[in-house]
């Protein structure tokens, strides 16, 4: 999606090796120039597109933080 959607930087997609994981088995971790990118993002086709089919096949969680 980088180059995709203005504002996403850089994505990374993850195996979690936590045992603390409590069932989570992927993690994604995506950087944006700011908030109002973020923002964008979320409504953005092509985020939306791969939702229709990801989300019924997942129990999602997100956090969002400022580094």
């Amino acid at each position: 999606m980088p180059g995709q959607i203005p504002g996403l930087l850089e994505t990374w997609v993850g195996v979690n090796v936590s045992p603390r994981s409590q069932g989570y088995e992927l993690g994604g971790v995506m950087k944006f120039t700011g908030r109002s990118a973020l923002d964008a993002y979320r409504a953005h086709p092509v985020h939306q597109k791969p939702l229709q089919w990801l989300m019924p096949l997942i129990d999602p969680l997100e956090v969002d933080f400022e580094a």
